[in-house]
C-alpha cells in the first residue's frame, strides 16, 4: 500500500486483515492449518480497482460470476499491471462455491 492510502485502500486492507483473523480462528478451531485454507474474494459488483487494490494486499485469485463483467475487469487488470495479470482467476460464483465445498473449505465471507 502506497504512503499516502485511500480510504477504500484502508477499508479493505482492514476488511481483508478481519476476514483473515476469521479464518486463522476457525482454522485453529478446527485443528487446520490456516495455510491450507484459500481465501478466494468475489469481485461482484466491485470495480476492477478494489481487484487491483487487493492484489497489492496478497490476492491474486478472484470470483466472479458474470462471464462479460469477468472480463472486462480481467482486461483492465492486465492493462494495468501487465504480464502478472495472468495470475487473475475468475470463475462463476456457484462453480468457485462448489470447488470450496468440495475442498472441504466452508468458510465464506465478503468484502465491501
Amino acid at each position: 500500500m502506497t504512503a499516502v492510502a485511500s480510504a477504500r485502500e484502508r477499508g479493505l486492507a482492514e476488511a481483508l486483515a478481519a476476514v483473515r483473523a476469521r479464518l486463522a480462528r476457525a482454522a485453529e478451531v478446527a485443528d487446520r492449518n490456516p495455510n491450507e485454507i484459500e481465501l478466494l474474494p468475489i469481485t461482484k459488483f466491485f470495480p476492477a480497482s478494489d481487484v487491483l487494490i487487493l492484489r497489492r494486499l496478497g490476492c491474486l485469485e478472484f470470483g466472479e460470476s458474470r462471464e462479460q463483467e469477468a472480463a472486462n475487469k480481467s482486461a483492465e487488470v492486465a492493462c494495468r499491471v501487465g504480464s502478472g495479470a495472468d495470475s487473475l482467476a475468475y470463475g462463476r460464483t456457484d462453480s468457485a462455491q462448489q470447488s470450496a465445498v468440495d475442498r472441504g473449505l466452508g468458510v465464506r465471507g465478503a468484502l465491501g
